[in-house]
């Protein structure tokens, strides 16, 4: 979907002629795993505060409290849930363009023209990562198969997952990204060599 901020832009190239551009496999799932450790810490730390606040408004005669204290598993998922809904979707919305995993990892989310994502965009990734694990994380496996390395998830949204420098590069329009017949930095001419 192109916006304001996009016409006219030139969509990312793809893989095969822009192979340093795209986050690796094992950059992202290192990152995926770094990151989920966050969420899970974070949703501990949430839950010492939530569970205390549970027991005295169920003591209290709090039906929603009692409710949840007698599935707490089911609260614990929900609580998950959230963090890590707003965690990837604030990050990634960012100006980091990346959570804390994916920026200690070098690589960022944009759209298809690496450009920012908002957050209503970042959100629909986060969601359509549950997508992308149904059946047996076939989504996730789409990376190799798509001619931008994107997951299932990546491509519902319209999003990308580049490396900061491969972005950097393209911004700047140095990457081999600018050999591609038919770009507009293609048809650039190399400045004139003086003679010797």
């Amino acid at each position: 979907m192109e916006t304001i901020a996009t016409v006219g832009k030139q969509p990312l190239p793809d893989k095969r002629h822009a192979p340093s551009l795209y986050a690796r496999d094992w950059s992202r799932v290192v990152a995926f795993l770094t990151d989920f450790v966050i969420i899970y810490l974070l949703t501990f730390m949430l839950e010492l505060v939530l569970v205390p606040l549970l027991v005295w408004a169920a003591e209290g005669g709090n039906g929603e409290a009692r409710f949840m204290l007698a599935d707490p598993s089911g609260a614990a998922y929900f609580v998950f849930t959230v963090v890590a809904w707003l965690y990837y979707a604030l990050w990634e919305s960012s100006g980091w363009q990346a959570t804390p995993g994916k920026r200690l990892w070098r690589i960022v989310v944009t759209d298809r023209y690496g450009a920012d994502i908002g957050f209503g965009r970042a959100s629909g990734r986060v969601f359509g990562m549950w997508l992308s694990a149904l059946p047996w994380c076939l989504g996730f496996l789409m990376v190799d198969l798509t001619p931008r390395k994107q997951a299932l998830h990546d491509w519902i949204a319209g999003c990308c997952v580049l490396t900061r420098a491969g972005l950097d590069a393209f911004q700047r329009g140095e990457s081999e990204a600018t050999a591609v017949p038919g770009s507009p930095r293609a048809g650039a001419v190399a400045p004139s060599q003086p003679n010797a």
